[in-house]
């Protein structure tokens, strides 16, 4: 109960309380991984990096939460130095079950910091074990038509809309 109900807080921008219930929970069942990775992102919101990353250190050892802890250890890292961690990130993504969310975000930063094939090849790959899932099919499509292949992307966009047909065509077109 305290977990969610600091998760909520969290959610709502409420730090401090959201850090008491958290701290609760983990009070009641030390070695808690979502009260522990929830604290670290209190820890984050807060700008206590010395904190986060504590609590990050304790969260990276648990494996329900350990590519999560990663990614924000990456997210930790740029907020502290301005440096964007792409092995840290790279080793969310592959820790653990397929995650698209952090699958997703990784391949994003690839995109941004100038690894755009790289980004493709990812995406690609997630493609071929989870090819159902129209939301990578679109971002493939963008990031093919940002590197000027219109037809590659006109393809990907046509698969997502298959997937999902509720896209708009007029909206995603490369």
């Amino acid at each position: 109960m305290f977990i969610n109900l600091g998760d909520l807080e969290l959610d709502e921008g409420k730090l401090k309380e959201a850090k008491t219930d958290l701290e609760t929970a983990l009070r009641k069942e030390p070695g808690q991984p979502l009260a522990i990775l929830n604290l670290a992102a209190v820890a984050l919101k807060q700008n206590d990096f010395k904190a986060a990353r504590e609590q990050l250190q304790r969260a990276v050892k648990i494996p329900l939460v350990e590519p999560q802890a990663h990614e924000f250890l990456a997210v930790l890292e740029n907020r502290e130095e301005g440096r964007v961690d792409l092995l840290r990130l790279r080793l969310a993504a592959r820790t653990g079950p397929p995650n698209w969310p952090i699958e997703k975000r990784y391949v994003q930063v690839l995109d941004e910091n100038g690894a755009t094939a790289q980004a493709i090849a990812e995406l690609q790959a997630c493609l071929r074990r989870e090819w159902y899932r129209a939301e990578s099919w679109k971002l493939l499509s963008r990031i093919l038509a940002k590197s000027g292949r219109r037809q590659e992307a006109l393809q990907a966009l046509n698969r997502a809309h298959a997937y999902d047909v509720h896209l708009n065509m007029r909206d995603d077109a490369p």
